[in-house]
């Protein structure tokens, strides 16, 4: 890999404690770049959840995402600064514009998100790191000229082009080389960072975790901007898998593995994950995050990360 390469585990915070610790002492020990966690209502907060990281872990870097939607910045800013006095500079912030309709259950408006996400970053005091001489020849890529690299989750092409030009880094919330092609039409500062971010599992794998990987990419597909949904033809199949949410009936997603694994997910042997990173990197992103079921598989963590180190 491209020493410039990383690689990281999203655990969803779902999780017990117990699990969080054993996954991500193993993340640290089998060579992955990166801990990605994220904000979700029902679940622990990402904040304490990464102190806890932290705690466990020596080196490892933490991503934190949350959305300035749910969380006033001044506190998002001043978690981190206790984060890094306590464990160093080893954390990354991802901004995130945060479900609409699960705003609006909290009574929390869904307007001008990026303007709150630029304030946001404004916000942050950061000190930029030296360029290292390694850079000479090349444009070097934002973040890794700072001690704590700001991503702006995006997924449209509104999101992606101003998002590129306010911070170090994008989270793309899909993994498909097809998707991040695309995607990359729209970045308008080329030396920032691209993040590519989705459901992974390792085969061979049990049931449940292959039913957890149909959840899993069909969240993602049901929440597909509408200007990718229109560039790839996919409305009348997430329309369908719209309707088997509001139904609660999941197991109807398996009449649409083929759609959902092979669009929104990565499923495979080491070999096949290995040379879909390897795609990811070609293409021209700097991280691919493993995205659930994969946190939960902690052999697939140690088999895959092992094989990545080669």
């Amino acid at each position: 890999m491209n020493y410039m390469f990383e690689t990281g585990i999203n655990f969803n915070t779902d999780l017990s404690i117990s699990s969080i610790i054993k996954g991500v002492k193993i993340a640290e020990e089998y060579g992955y770049d990166y801990i990605w966690i994220g904000e979700a209502f029902q679940y622990s907060h990402p904040i304490p959840i990464a102190a806890l990281i932290s705690k466990v872990t020596k080196k490892i870097k933490v991503g934190i995402i949350v959305s300035p939607k749910i969380d006033k910045c001044i506190h998002i800013i001043k978690s981190i600064q206790v984060l890094q006095e306590a464990y160093g500079e080893r954390y990354a912030i991802g901004l995130i514009p945060g479900d609409p309709l699960r705003l609006k259950t909290l009574g929390l408006n869904t307007f001008n998100i990026l303007e709150d996400i630029k304030s946001c970053i404004k916000s942050f005091p950061r000190v930029n790191l030296k360029i290292k001489s390694e850079f000479k020849d090349s444009i070097p890529k934002l973040c890794k000229l700072t001690s704590l690299p700001i991503y702006v989750g995006a997924s449209g092409p509104k999101m992606i082009n101003e998002g590129s030009k306010i911070a170090d880094g994008l989270l793309l919330n899909y993994i498909n080389p097809e998707f991040i092609k695309w995607a990359l039409e729209f970045v308008d500062v080329k030396n920032c960072c691209i993040a590519a971010f989705g459901p992974v599992l390792l085969k061979p794998a049990t049931k449940e975790l292959l039913m957890a990987l149909r959840i899993s990419a069909a969240v993602v597909a049901a929440g597909a901007n509408k200007s990718l949904i229109k560039e790839f033809n996919m409305h009348t199949q997430i329309e369908e898998i719209k309707k088997i949410f509001k139904k609660n009936e999941f197991n109807a997603l398996e009449s649409y593995d083929e759609f959902l694994i092979n669009k929104f997910a990565v499923y495979g042997d080491i070999e096949e994950i290995k040379s879909k990173i390897e795609e990811l990197r070609k293409i021209g992103v700097d991280q691919v995050v493993f995205g659930t079921p994969f946190c939960k598989d902690f052999e697939s963590i140690k088999k895959l990360g092992e094989a990545l180190k080669k």
